[in-house]
């Protein structure tokens, strides 16, 4: 029993020297590079990999900052890596940033095995991208998404307004909160109470939600999103449905504050409106136009930023068309100045006129009839500009067919479908500066 338990006990000791063996490999170097990221529009990734002098002595754990002068993008564990190399991690970071050329730092916080290293400054360059928000018609499960056009391929999706609504979503793009990122911003159209509720498109969760008037109005509400104030967060511009009298109410995008308040028309029309921003006159802030619903000859007026100063009006049509217009503000021309772009409401023809408020343009036939939209009115239009040359495209979603991204400079009309391939009833979009 004594000389077993020796034995044993000499067993033991040779035990904990192999482990102190294993000790002396901590401290191990590792060496820490960033790739060159893979371009996808929107949402392009980063690829880290971590090194180590050793491949007996693997890297299992640790963390990895990303980060831009003082600015952290991203930590992520190490034990999060997507496959090991000879005892190396090659990690992958999806990272938003502004177009343009930024200058990465990739740093290894170490486990208990090795010891941390720091990547050398990495010039990444991130492209301009489109974005299209798609909110579901009337009639279909409640539903609005993000994609990205320049790869066609989602970001992100919510389910407003819960799972039994149905009674149709409008959309808007803008970055409420100014980090840089747009959040998606939906509101219910007629027959539902006006909520805006306001969401992160990159992880789907709300960050704001209220009644944009009497919770008893059941018209429904149009939205749109522009920084009217300056302050570098984009406001929430609303617009009464058929129903309540023309209004416009401007929330703060820092704090939802009523920025402003007023009747586009005259506040004896109850037909509705509908409501677009985007900078006419090249101030530098987002101003609202607003357009008439149906039963009269659509008009639009456009006005100043937060203030009722009217820059611009205009008949939208012929006098004989009562359908109501649907509108939207873009920069068509890339002269820094936002056109209106219009299309007939429910019975018109499919086509697209583009007026120009900073001319007093009253039309100017910037794209004529799209064979593709059909005979039947009603689409609502988008600007989209993947390519960043100038030359947009147009997102077009009707009540009765999945959306489509047109070409207007092309000779054929040549159309493609916007991911998804679901009924939508209106679009919005958002073009990086």
């Amino acid at each position: 029993m004594g000389h077993g338990s020796k034995r044993r006990r000499r067993h033991a000791g040779w035990q904990v020297e192999a482990l102190e063996a294993r000790e002396l490999l901590s401290g191990v170097a590792t060496a820490i590079v960033i790739q060159q990221p893979t371009i996808r529009g929107f949402l392009s990734s980063v690829t880290v990999d971590i090194f180590t002098a050793n491949p007996a002595a693997p890297v299992t754990g640790g963390q990895v900052t990303l980060s831009e002068g003082s600015n952290t993008l991203a930590v992520k564990s190490a034990a999060e890596s997507s496959r090991f190399l000879g005892g190396a991690v090659s990690m992958n970071f999806t990272l938003v940033l502004a177009p343009g050329v930024h200058s990465l730092v990739a740093t290894y916080a170490p486990d208990a095995g090795h010891t941390g290293s720091s990547s050398a400054a990495t010039s990444i360059t991130y492209p301009h991208y489109t974005l299209i928000a798609e909110g579901s018609a009337p009639g279909q499960p409640s539903s609005a998404n993000v994609v990205d056009a320049t790869s066609n391929s989602p970001v992100g999706g919510v389910i407003p307004f819960g799972l039994s609504y149905r009674g149709g979503v409008n959309v808007a793009l803008g970055d409420v909160d100014g980090d840089g990122v747009p959040d998606l911003i939906v509101s219910t159209k007629a027959g539902g109470a006006p909520l805006v509720e306001v969401f992160n498109i990159l992880t789907s969760q709300m960050t704001r939600a209220f009644y944009a008037f009497n919770p008893s109005f059941h018209g429904g509400v149009s939205v749109a999103a522009g920084d009217v104030n300056g302050d570098g967060k984009a406001d929430i511009i609303v617009g009464a449905g058929a129903g309540g009298g023309p209004q416009v109410e401007i929330f703060s995008g820092a704090n939802n504050a009523i920025l402003a308040s007023y009747y586009a028309f005259s506040p004896g029309f109850s037909g509705g409106i509908e409501v677009a921003a985007g900078d006419v006159n090249g101030d530098g802030h987002a101003d609202v136009a607003a357009t008439t619903g149906a039963g009269v000859q659509a008009q639009a007026r456009v006005f100043s930023g937060d203030s009722s100063t009217v820059l611009w009006q205009s008949f939208l049509g012929p006098g004989n068309f009562l359908g109501g217009a649907h509108i939207t503000l873009a920069d068509v021309d890339n002269n820094g100045k936002a056109d209106l772009l219009s299309t007939y409401g429910s019975g018109g023809a499919g086509v697209i006129l583009r007026y120009t408020p900073t001319l007093n343009t009253a039309m100017n036939g910037f794209v004529g009839v799209f064979s593709s939209l059909g005979a039947v009115g009603g689409w609502h239009v988008g600007v989209i500009d993947t390519t960043h040359n100038g030359r947009p495209k147009l997102v077009a979603a009707g009540p009765l067919s999945a959306p489509i991204i047109a070409d207007p400079f092309s000779t054929t009309g040549v159309t493609a479908p916007v991911w998804g391939g679901v009924v939508n009833d209106s679009v919005s979009t958002w073009i990086s500066a």
